[in-house]
């Protein structure tokens, strides 16, 4: 049995697939803040108003359960608002987990935004967290958390920190994909430029569908660490991400920077160091960034 939180999001679509994709028998239990499901792949679905009914059906099952929490707030909210949405819903599902007849995995999915502003650009797990955005550090308490009742749990307990994620139905309020949908614009004619921010800040940015693929393959081996990075040990800076989808496309907008931009906080350069992930999984080949963005593309335009 899988239990996904966050079922009805943009990953939670891709890693209800893939699981499907894998193994058709899979029972798939999705639970997400909406009433109802949006994901043709959960068989059975909760909403967070129902938590109870969904923690009474699954401490009862004989089943092993495996628990991909994926659920959360992003962006810049209140530091109160992450909280209640990134470590105290962490810690209901942490403590539905303690329960289970037959716990297998709980894999919590952090974020590159734990590691803050560090003085190595490569990221590796054994740095220090030091987060500078209420986000970060909602995440870096959400990882805490889980490492803490990890060890005092029969079941398997893993905390990931994933980078940037592109691929198709990427939200619009993330760079690349607001990028993508803003040259489709201007290629329509519905704008005369692109608008953004800063133009040379690095990221290492991961296809969801690798992604999904690694989430999987932890639940499956298990691997004996408490953190791991999932990207591609790759940094692109936000204007070549733009000379990407410009020379796709066959345009070259007029560009537009916002005259507020902010650098308080931000982080210049972010590229994880991925050793482990690659000695673990030397099968998986992540997608060059090009055909992420080639199919964004033609995913926004069908």
């Amino acid at each position: 049995m899988v239990v996904i939180t966050g079922s009805n999001g943009f990953t939670g679509a891709y890693l209800s697939k893939y699981i499907k994709e894998i193994d058709r028998k899979s029972f798939n239990i999705g639970i997400d803040i909406q009433n109802e499901s949006l994901n043709p792949c959960i068989d059975r679905y909760f909403s967070t108003y129902e938590f109870y009914k969904f923690r009474k059906m699954i401490i009862n099952t004989d089943d092993s359960v495996k628990i991909f929490h994926l659920g959360g707030l992003i962006g810049k909210c209140d530091l109160s608002e992450l909280i209640e949405a990134n470590v105290l819903w962490t810690l209901r599902y942490l403590e539905v987990y303690k329960e289970l007849k037959k716990p297998e995995c709980f894999i919590n999915v952090g974020s590159s935004a734990e590691y803050g502003k560090q003085p190595n650009e490569l990221l590796n797990e054994r740095l220090v967290p030091n987060p500078v955005s209420n986000y970060g550090l909602s995440k870096q308490l959400q990882s805490q958390l889980t490492r803490f009742i990890g060890l005092n749990s029969k079941g398997y307990v893993i905390c990931t920190r994933t980078f940037n994620l592109i691929g198709p139905g990427l939200s619009k309020s993330l760079v690349v994909g607001k990028l993508v949908n803003e040259f489709l614009a201007v290629s329509s004619g519905k704008k005369d430029f692109i608008e953004i921010g800063r133009l040379d800040s690095y990221r290492d940015f991961i296809d969801v569908r690798d992604v999904v693929k690694y989430y999987y393959l932890i639940s499956e081996t298990k691997p004996p660490v408490e953190f791991l990075n999932i990207a591609t040990g790759k940094s692109h800076s936000i204007e070549e991400i733009m000379n990407i989808i410009s020379r796709i496309i066959a345009i070259e907008p007029r560009i537009q920077q916002y005259s507020n931009i902010e650098y308080h906080g931000d982080i210049d350069i972010q590229k994880a160091d991925i050793s482990y992930l690659e000695f673990l999984y030397p099968e998986i080949k992540c997608r060059e960034i090009s055909e992420s963005i080639t199919e964004m593309i033609d995913y926004e335009r069908r």
